[in-house]
């Protein structure tokens, strides 16, 4: 079952089983916290939020002063955002049973703790929320529950993967400081998720479909679709190259499996994963921009 925690964190849950939402990109000036390792790595070792316009229009944005310039004009941007819906399919007992499938293969063993392990290993995060990174051999819900440590980590040391493999939905979802084959800036790629599951939960322990329609619905805000939700999905999901991966190695969460698909697991027994199945189907799904008041006043006066 999803999990949730007194801490807040996880209050909405996953139908795999993962605390979720974790952490968000924090927005300078906004009236919210920021704690280590949600915004910007500085030079210093130090976090820094975000500039306001890489989520909200007609501000600053990581580049300079004038942000996002569409749509036209000024006034009917500024405040506003673009919002990327999504429905998402959860195969939950593919999921399970592909724990114990994978567990075997990597470990010589499907007993609990490896099924975990396979799952922190496709995630990057330990059911708690907490990072594998910074607990490799087991799960830690004291550094899930403390929010100035579950996200205050950058991958160093670990190029290789051996900690969290390269090619986890974590690490590519924010690589950080994960040398790049491709170079681009990290920060340009932030996304304000905020997702909620619907439908039933499957049976603890169930090993088979029960036919009820469960997953995600997502909610993706940003200043720029396609330089931020597409580039990530284009980019960092369905792909491995731009971190040094055979180029037909996908998110294993997100991704299209089938027969070809494969994720690499260094420090394994059996470091490699094949014919992963496909476990989040897109249901449904829109591209949105949300005016801020002022210019939906303005729309529904028609001054636009």
């Amino acid at each position: 079952m999803a999990l949730a925690h007194e801490s807040g964190i996880g209050s909405e849950g996953e139908h795999f089983g993962f605390a979720d939402p974790i952490s968000q990109p924090p927005i300078e000036g906004a009236d919210m916290p920021s704690y280590p390792g949600d915004g910007v790595l500085e030079t210093d070792g130090t976090w820094r939020p975000l500039k306001p316009g890489e989520f909200l229009l007609g501000y600053e944005d990581e580049v300079g002063p004038g942000g996002t310039l569409m749509p036209e004009p000024f006034e009917l941007r500024l405040n506003g955002t673009y919002m990327v819906f999504r429905k998402l399919y959860q195969d939950v007992a593919a999921f399970r049973r592909y724990l114990a499938t994978a567990a075997r293969s990597l470990y010589g063993s499907d007993d609990q703790h490896h099924r975990d392990l396979v799952a922190a290993k496709l995630m990057g995060r330990w059911p708690s929320g907490c990072p594998i990174d910074l607990s490799p051999e087991k799960d830690d819900p004291a550094i899930a529950a403390d929010r100035d440590r579950r996200n205050d980590f950058t991958y160093a040391g670990d190029d290789q993967g051996l900690r969290c493999p390269l090619g986890s939905h974590l690490r590519r979802s924010n690589p950080r400081a994960t040398p790049l084959k491709r170079a681009t800036a990290v920060k340009r790629h932030r996304l304000v998720r905020r997702g909620v599951e619907y439908g039933p939960h499957l049976k603890d322990g169930a090993l088979e479909d029960d036919g009820v329609d469960r997953g995600l619905v997502n909610l993706f805000l940003q200043a720029d679709i396609e330089r931020q939700f597409e580039f990530v999905q284009a980019e960092w999901m369905k792909g491995g190259e731009f971190l040094g991966l055979d180029p037909a190695e996908q998110d294993p969460i997100n991704g299209v499996g089938g027969e070809g698909s494969q994720m690499s697991v260094p420090g394994a027994k059996r470091p490699f994963l094949f014919d992963l199945p496909t476990f989040v189907t897109v249901k449904g799904g829109e591209y949105l921009f949300v005016p801020g008041l002022t210019a939906l006043r303005g729309i529904i006066e028609q001054k636009f």
